[in-house]
């Protein structure tokens, strides 16, 4: 009985394994495998590669990634979604603070925007003038040149 009980708390202390899509490789467009290192070295770290990779062959196929450079592959690719941060450990005043910059932005663009509108209006009336005033100047030119004759 003790030892059902430390197995199952062993189990689950273990660290959860990432499950990371097996996508095919882009240059040979053949399944990529999953390996888990036996080196001394590396042992248990997981790697992804093409099955037609041969690190002593220069010729071979080159895909061969660490479990961290795959998943970043995938999310370059499209091919994972992007993390969405965890809600549950945010600072209260974090949050406070990042909604009291938020409203800050949006009074500032409200500001921006009634600017953007009296320019437009300031515009319009300033076009409307030079418009009237080439009218003027044009009929202007055609009654003197009407009466010259």
């Amino acid at each position: 009985m003790a030892q059902s009980r430390m197995s199952r708390s062993s189990i689950s202390s273990m660290p959860q394994m990432r499950q990371l899509p097996i996508i095919d490789c882009p240059g040979c467009r053949i399944r990529l495998i999953r390996l888990q290192s036996r080196q001394p070295d590396t042992w248990g770290k997981v790697f992804y590669k093409c099955v037609n990779h041969d690190r002593d062959d220069p010729e071979s196929c080159r895909f061969f990634k660490t479990e961290d450079d795959y998943e970043r592959y995938l999310r370059r690719v499209n091919r994972l979604p992007c993390q969405e941060p965890a809600l549950d450990h945010v600072d209260p005043r974090q949050f406070l603070e990042l909604k009291s910059e938020v409203l800050q932005l949006k009074n500032k663009i409200e500001q921006v925007e009634g600017a953007v509108a009296g320019s437009k209006r300031a515009f319009a009336v300033d076009l409307g003038c030079i418009v009237a005033a080439c009218l003027g100047c044009v009929f202007g030119i055609i009654v003197v040149l009407l009466f010259k004759q």
